[in-house]
């Protein structure tokens, strides 16, 4: 059974290590997007607050992360919904959501 949550502070250290997951996987592929400086929470505590994450339980097993937000400090995009998924393979996806 899939459960999404609001993070809180308790979170921090469940969200660092899917994001770290994230990297690893994609430095392996040959893809890196962020280096392990880049998703520790005192980075992204900088242009993140913790209430924009949420994580999905796969049998209560953290399984993913994501922020929601209307702005994309980092990127300097329109608005984007950050998935980052930490299983077996770790998969990143940046799906674009639109203003209504």
């Amino acid at each position: 059974m899939i459960k999404i949550i609001q993070a809180t502070e308790n979170e921090i250290p469940v969200i660092e290590d899917i994001l770290l997951d994230t990297v690893s996987w994609l430095n392996s592929i040959g893809q890196p997007l962020w280096n392990e400086e880049q998703i520790k929470w005192s980075r992204l505590s900088k242009d993140f607050e913790i209430s924009d994450f949420y994580i999905a339980l796969l049998d209560n097993i953290p399984a993913a992360c994501m922020a929601v937000t209307n702005h994309s400090p980092t990127f300097r995009l329109m608005s984007h919904l950050y998935l980052f998924v930490s299983w077996q393979l770790s998969v990143l996806l940046q799906v674009k959501t639109y203003r209504m």
